[in-house]
């Protein structure tokens, strides 16, 4: 009982997390591969440049993020369009 708790807990809080990002191509990959462990608060505040974007991406597949080569091409560029350095 308590497992499904927790579990319909952070199901909600997922998806809520999920849906505070901005729209565009990439929104989806954000949405599916990345807030399932990051708030989304957290990726939208950071402001870095394409190639931080990419180290941060690559960094996160290093430590096991599963994105295909065709999910990080259009995360990083929706990234770096949507939060780029002030």
């Amino acid at each position: 009982m308590m497992r499904t708790i927790i579990l319909a807990v952070t199901l909600t809080a997922t998806a809520a997390s999920a849906q505070t990002v901005p729209p565009g191509p990439g929104a989806d990959v954000l949405k599916a591969r990345c807030v399932s462990c990051h708030e989304a608060d957290i990726i939208v505040s950071q402001r870095l440049s394409l190639a931080a974007w990419t180290r941060s991406v690559d960094k996160m597949v290093r430590w096991g993020a599963t994105v295909t080569p065709e999910e990080k091409d259009a995360l990083v560029d929706y990234l770096a369009s949507r939060f780029p350095p002030r």
